[in-house]
């Protein structure tokens, strides 16, 4: 109720209807309220692109990270989303209990990776 501008990194609501409330709230007080993973906006990714490779040319991205889906995939989609853009045609899963690798498919076939496990020490 400050009107403060507020920054969350991860995912800042447990399901749909508790984000609409927030920024609801937010807007109500003049509230700046944003939302995204800090590393979207990486030092590496910063770096792109250099002289050898532009954004429109990748035609494949991997990711990975540790921990479990609900709390960690927005952080390397994230890096998907602001390498290779928005408009994913599908996401394909080839998941198991410990672990997801899901592949992102573009309509100009392009494709990134996501690989997370559950086990990862780090």
């Amino acid at each position: 109720m400050s009107g403060k501008p507020i920054y969350i990194d991860k995912t800042f609501s447990p399901d749909l209807q508790s984000g609409i409330r927030m920024f609801e709230l937010a807007e109500k007080h003049g509230t700046q309220l944003f939302s995204s993973s800090a590393l979207r906006f990486s030092k590496e990714l910063a770096d792109y692109p250099d002289s050898r490779v532009s954004r429109d040319s990748i035609e494949f991205m991997a990711t990975a990270g540790p921990c479990y889906y609900d709390n960690y995939a927005v952080h390397l989609f994230e890096m998907i989303v602001s390498m290779m853009g928005v408009g994913a045609r599908r996401i394909k899963s080839l998941s198991s209990n410990q672990g997801r690798l899901l592949v992102t498919e573009y309509a100009d076939g392009r494709q990134a990776s996501m690989l997370q496990m559950d086990h990862a020490p780090f």
